[in-house]
């Protein structure tokens, strides 16, 4: 699944989503702060988020404000609205502007479970995905 912090419109997301191959990012949806997107998401589907970085990188969202997450942020909204019970799957950001620090928070944020788990990409433009093997993603330490 991929879901879009700084593309709001579902209609926008749809079409910059289109044609990525569905059996590999799942289904696309815009941020609603209201979603309970744990119901979309499989148990051992991946992942990704997609997201533009302010704060010097310490915060990922919207570039012009709501939604804005710290990793810690991100964490909270991660296990209460988005990622389904026992979820095994892996987790990917991409989010230029922002940089490693911001994804080892998140994983710290995460607990040892997603250790191994949690890759971010930072240096694309924004609403470009690479496949999961690509070397663009970077593991959270």
């Amino acid at each position: 699944m991929i879901i879009s912090l700084d593309v709001l419109s579902e209609d926008h997301v749809h079409r910059i989503y289109r044609h990525y191959p569905r059996a590999i990012y799942g289904l696309a949806f815009a941020y609603a702060a209201w979603d309970e997107y744990c119901s979309y998401l499989a148990q051992a589907e991946d992942l990704f988020i997609t997201a533009s970085a302010a704060g010097n990188g310490r915060l990922i969202g919207h570039p012009q404000g709501e939604p804005s997450f710290t990793p810690q942020a991100l964490a909270d909204w991660l296990r209460e609205s988005v990622l389904p019970f026992e979820y095994f799957g892996d987790l990917y950001i991409a989010a230029p502007g922002a940089d490693r620090s911001y994804l080892d928070g998140l994983r710290k944020a995460m607990g040892p479970r997603y250790e191994g788990r949690i890759f971010g990409q930072f240096g694309l433009p924004s609403g470009t995905l690479q496949p999961p093997v690509e070397a663009h993603w970077v593991e959270a330490a």
